[in-house]
């Protein structure tokens, strides 16, 4: 089975070049394929399904075309063209992606989703869910969590290799950031978010330790 997967083409009208290209794959590429999955800011902007494009019509076009063939396709909104609804999906023959728990949403698309999850309550709308772990988890799924994860470990793991009291410092940091991503969003609150970079990034390339030769 043949998958492709493609993302943040960002068509607009003023690239018609980007246009081209994308037509060529569809035509070329795409029509080998088993699946499609369009994961996400294909447009740089989609202002609603009732509002004609005309621009992109050879692309509605192609994909129709592509989906006839028997190609399946996949659509995943991004923060670019989270507008797009059920009649684009079904001039093109696409489904949602359901299985969003592993990928997530879209890159800034939390405000969106929120919004259409308190739809009709009286739930305030919010942008930061002052939990980094759910932000990431929700833009970019339990792959970007895994990752987040990764790096806070591979950190902590790398502090035992440097001299006192660099490493109890870069300890304390990583700690810190674990701690606080539980009660904040502190990679989306810019301030703490440069000084966890600078900062870690200062005590990781101090010196390390010299072993002792026996």
């Amino acid at each position: 089975m043949k998958l492709l997967f493609i993302s943040d083409l960002h068509l607009k009208a003023e690239r018609p070049d980007i246009t081209r290209a994308f037509l060529h794959f569809l035509t070329e590429t795409a029509s080998q394929a088993d699946a499609l999955y369009l994961l996400g800011d294909i447009f740089e902007a989609w202002i609603g399904d009732d509002i004609p494009l005309p621009e992109f019509e050879p692309i509605i076009a192609a994909l129709k075309s592509l989906s006839d063939q028997g190609c399946q396709l996949y659509f995943q909104h991004g923060n670019r063209d989270f507008l797009v609804g059920d009649t684009f999906l079904q001039k093109i023959g696409a489904s949602l992606i359901k299985e969003k728990p592993l990928l997530g949403h879209g890159t800034g698309s939390f405000e969106v989703e929120q919004k259409r999850l308190i739809k009709g309550t009286k739930t305030m709308k919010s942008d930061n869910p002052h939990n980094e772990y759910l932000l990431i988890g929700v833009q970019v799924g339990l792959v970007g969590v895994v990752l987040y994860l990764t790096l806070l470990g591979g950190l902590f793991g790398a502090s035992f290799k440097k001299k006192r009291p660099y490493n109890f410092l870069l300890q304390g940091v990583v700690v810190a950031m674990f701690c606080g991503c539980l009660m904040n969003s502190f990679l989306f609150d810019s301030h703490q978010g440069h000084f966890f970079a600078i900062i870690s990034a200062i005590l990781i390339s101090t010196q390390t330790k010299v072993s002792n030769s026996s």
